[in-house]
């Protein structure tokens, strides 16, 4: 309802050019009922944007509660020497990173998809109406986008964001390294050799970027 709504403004423009731009006197009851159809449609697209967002964002902290305290709880009952055998910015990459990577899927990718689809749909039927000719043209840029997608997925681009993946576990797990080392540095020195760890990640995770 609120992508739908959002359109509202936009056809009223088209509809207050149509009527200024009209030969003979200006209708200014039906400018006006124009002009608040667009203003009403702009506020209610406001309001159910809002909601849908705060109705995902609630979900989405539901959800990776529920996951982080299902990690929590699986970590719990692993071995000592399973944990042992892992670094902690590994587990912890886990339990924060990749849980919190859902949050775009669930808070606002439902929204995103439904006005990706419903606005493109409502603005080709208005445009049908217009002028299908012309309405035919404007889909030409979008006929070679959709063609050009499976182009970007190749092997190549999947095996990059693996290694982006690991190497960001490799900064986690530097980070947690470095700074629960501090305090050894500072009574024993080595400060040099402390983040040296820690900047080798830095530099293999751009490294994935020069390529």
């Amino acid at each position: 309802m609120g992508a739908v709504a959002g359109l509202a403004p936009l056809l009223a423009v088209v509809e207050l050019g149509r009527t200024l731009l009209s030969p003979g006197p200006v209708d200014h009851g039906h400018v006006r009922m124009v002009v608040i159809a667009g203003a009403v449609g702009l506020f209610v697209r406001l309001l159910f944007t809002a909601a849908s967002s705060g109705i995902g964002h609630l979900l989405d902290n539901h959800v990776q509660l529920t996951l982080r305290r299902q990690l929590a709880a699986q970590l719990g009952r692993v071995p000592l020497g399973w944990l042992s055998q892992r670094r902690t910015g590994e587990l912890a990459k886990v339990v924060g990173e990749d849980v919190s990577a859902v949050h775009p899927f669930i808070a606002h990718t439902p929204g995103e998809l439904v006005s990706a689809f419903v606005v493109p749909l409502v603005s080709l039927i208005y445009l049908f109406t217009v002028d299908w000719r012309l309405t035919l043209i404007t889909l030409i840029p979008v006929v070679l986008a959709v063609a050009l997608v499976p182009l970007m997925m190749t092997s190549a681009r999947l095996r990059e964001q693996e290694e982006f993946d690991a190497a960001m576990g490799r900064i986690s797990s530097s980070v947690v390294e470095f700074v629960q080392g501090i305090s050894v540095v500072k009574a024993f020195g080595r400060s040099g050799r402390a983040h040296r760890r820690f900047r080798t990640a830095t530099d293999e995770f751009v490294g994935i970027f020069r390529r």
